[in-house]
């Protein structure tokens, strides 16, 4: 007896790494007409009754996505794999300098959580760029006039870290 095969599904973008805090989206299609794609995230081998996709899905975290297609009466399509590795995130700066209104110059220390990231920050509010000011984790800047100190972190092979953001208020002392 002759025994048709369904089509090998093609997942679309193939293993890959994103963003971390993101996600991305997955395209699943088989070129036969009428099968049904099924899949599962959890390195399992997807059967009939796994999970329909439906065209697309959306992963935000570290998956292995794996597909099948099937369809009455035909033999099953291999299975096709995909890994989406999220990138680590670089920990946020901290400042250790609690924002208010001061009225005499402060010190206040910078420091990330992540080891060999790299600090920029501005303080005149600007967002800060891979060419803004840098400074190691555990060093510190005076201020002494009002200042919004922004900083994010970034280091090879990560995401960047989400942006802090601080306002120092420093009051004119009166004449005595």
């Amino acid at each position: 007896t002759y025994e048709l095969e369904v089509a090998t599904p093609t997942i679309t973008p193939g293993s890959c790494t994103f963003e971390g805090n993101g996600s991305i989206t997955v395209e699943i299609s088989c070129t036969t007409d009428g099968a049904t794609i099924h899949y599962t995230t959890d390195g399992s081998d997807p059967t009939a009754e796994s999970t329909v996709c439906n065209g697309t899905i959306s992963l935000n975290d570290t998956k292995t996505l794996k597909a099948i297609a099937c369809k009455n009466g035909w033999n099953n399509s291999d299975i096709v794999s995909a890994t989406y590795t999220e990138k680590e995130i670089v920990q946020t700066p901290i400042l250790n300098l609690t924002p208010g209104t001061y009225n005499a110059p402060q010190s206040n220390t910078i420091t990330c959580a992540t080891d060999g990231a790299t600090i920029y920050y501005t303080t005149d509010g600007t967002e800060p760029t891979t060419s803004s000011n840098t400074i190691e984790s555990g060093e510190s800047i005076i201020i002494s006039q009002t200042t919004i100190i922004k900083a994010f972190a970034c280091k090879d092979g990560m995401s960047n870290s989400n942006m802090t953001t601080e306002t120092y208020t420093f009051e004119v002392p009166l004449p005595t």
